[in-house]
């Protein structure tokens, strides 16, 4: 009777072991489950009872679970981005309001200036003085270069930006201190009281570039220099050759810029929070950043707020053949920007 006993109690036991064991621990996995720790092993589900279908069930909630966290983590990051989405495109919003503003006043100024002019010829033409109808002249033609200059602006920032470098991107064989000159005697023009130094190696210059794009380039480096620099301060024009490249420089001894605007100059839209009250519309800089990485260049830009603003421009020597139209790169890229296609002229 007593063996009987005995036998009975190890039964039980082993029966109590074989089945509280396994419940504990699958009541364990189910606790880990509830907050979300789903790097566990579900024990017994080779079993063929009730238990082992009560761990396969816990296998399918554990991966649901994992489903589920993931597909969480995909709309948070989904979610996420669309915020950061619609905030850029507020801010391009507004910079686009801005830019049309900016835009429109960059071109009233100087058809307000050929107006003025022209109504004065008009009226006095025949007792001006040859003297002042040529002084007269040669502002109405400053005016005129001014605006020309802007639309090239407009157009080559806008053709490049929209992927069209492959088909408005023409490299030939140039002379980099020729395209200086013409830019220096362009501003002159534009700006008669501005005073244009060169400063060009003696030695030929050649490279191959586009020549529109690169007078581009250069205008723009002297148009900041003048329109940021007090009327009559110098504006050196540098060009040499260095470790086969050639290097220009434009230096002014303006306003410069501030240092927590230096590493954004090249964003689209972007102006120096010092230039409030001068005209622009804050993608010059844009265009030349742009034009500059298509023929493999670099550029910088050393300034110090009150004292000057000096910028570097290196092209690699290389003939036409070789200049390839490889997809231009943005200093500080904008998602929100990269898909607007929109016209944009050039300034700091």
């Amino acid at each position: 009777m007593a063996i009987a006993g005995v036998m009975v109690v190890a039964a039980l036991f082993y029966i109590s072991r074989s089945i509280s064991t396994p419940l504990l621990q699958l009541a364990d996995r189910m606790h880990r489950l509830a907050v979300n720790d789903t790097d566990i092993d579900i024990p017994g589900t080779e079993r063929r009872d009730e238990i082992g279908e009560m761990a396969r069930a816990a296998v399918v909630f554990r991966n649901n679970a994992i489903e589920l966290m993931r597909s969480q983590r995909v709309l948070a990051h989904q979610a996420s981005m669309l915020e950061e989405k619609l905030a850029q495109e507020q801010r391009l919003a507004l910079l686009q309001r801005n830019f049309v503003s900016m835009a429109s006043h960059e071109f009233r100024t100087p058809l307000t200036i050929i107006d003025g002019h022209a109504q004065r010829l008009i009226k006095l033409k025949d007792r001006m003085p040859t003297e002042e109808i040529n002084e007269r002249a040669s502002k109405v033609r400053g005016a005129v270069l001014r605006i020309t200059h802007l639309i090239d602006n407009l157009l080559n920032t806008s053709r490049l930006f929209d992927g069209g470098a492959g088909l408005y991107f023409h490299p030939e064989e140039i002379d980099v201190a020729a395209l200086l000159r013409e830019v220096s005697q362009l501003h002159r023009e534009i700006a008669p009281g501005s005073q244009i130094l060169e400063r060009f190696d003696p030695r030929p210059l050649p490279m191959g570039g586009d020549p529109k794009l690169l007078v581009q380039v250069f205008s723009n480096l002297v148009s900041n220099a003048v329109k940021y620099s007090q009327s009559g301060d110098p504006i050196a024009i540098s060009a040499g050759i260095e470790s086969e490249q050639v290097v220009v420089t434009v230096e002014d001894h303006g306003i410069g810029i501030p240092a927590k605007d230096l590493d954004r100059l090249f964003e689209r839209y972007h102006r120096g929070s010092n230039v409030s009250g001068i005209v622009g519309t804050g993608v010059g800089l844009y265009l030349v950043k742009m034009v500059v990485d298509l023929h493999g260049g670099t550029i910088s830009v050393n300034s110090k707020e009150g004292e000057g603003t000096r910028v570097t421009v290196r092209l690699p020597i290389k003939p036409p053949s070789q200049v390839g139209a490889i997809a231009p790169a943005e200093a500080t890229p904008d998602p929100a920007l990269e898909e607007q296609r929109v016209e944009d002229h050039a300034d700091r």
